[in-house]
Order: C-alpha cells, then sequence, then structure tokens
C-alpha cells in the first residue's frame, strides 16, 4: 500500500529503494526525499528564487531542472549557471547556439 511505500521512504530517506509487483509508483525506483526535494523547488522556482544557503550540487540540481520560461525578471538576479541559460537561450531562439553569443 501507498503507507507500506512511504514508510519504506521515510525509514531510509538517502537511499533509493526497489519496489517490484508494485503499481503504486510508474517507476521501479521510487525516488529519494533528496530528489523529490530538488525536483519540487525547481518547480516552484518562480515563487521561491532564493536559492542562498543551499548547498552548491543542489543548486545546480535545481536550476538544471528549473523551466526555461519563467520571467526573466526572476531568473536573472538568482540564476547565474551558464547551463540554464544555455538551455533557455536554445529553447527561446531556433538555431541559437549559445556558444556563439559570447
Amino acid at each position: 500500500s501507498l503507507l507500506v511505500v512511504f514508510h519504506i521512504i521515510m525509514a531510509d530517506k538517502f537511499t533509493k529503494v526497489h519496489v517490484t509487483n508494485s503499481n503504486l509508483y510508474p517507476r521501479t525506483e521510487v525516488p529519494s526525499l533528496k530528489e523529490i526535494g530538488v525536483e519540487i523547488v525547481a518547480q516552484n522556482f518562480s515563487l521561491y528564487p532564493a536559492l542562498d544557503g543551499i548547498q552548491p550540487w543542489y543548486k545546480d540540481m535545481i536550476i538544471a531542472q528549473t523551466p526555461v520560461n519563467l520571467p526573466i525578471q526572476i531568473t536573472v538576479p538568482h540564476i547565474n549557471q551558464e547551463s540554464y541559460w544555455q538551455r533557455a537561450c536554445e529553447d527561446k531562439v531556433t538555431g541559437c547556439s549559445h556558444t556563439s553569443l559570447w
């Protein structure tokens, strides 16, 4: 049941738990709480764009999943990772080569 999966996740929140013969989750692997947290922060970046105090490794993971269609007023002050701006450029401009712009 879903409650069993929740208890497994809570019992071992830093490792991935393999689930077999279950229709509870579409993947064969339950994501760790870290992965879920990163995904939620990235999905809600427009609501809470300040990533101050977050470890660089997590910040990079969040930015890698942050949508590129957010308003520039939100992204410019908070995102300085080149990888994000390359994705944004390629998404907005057909034939855009990020490296040719600099």
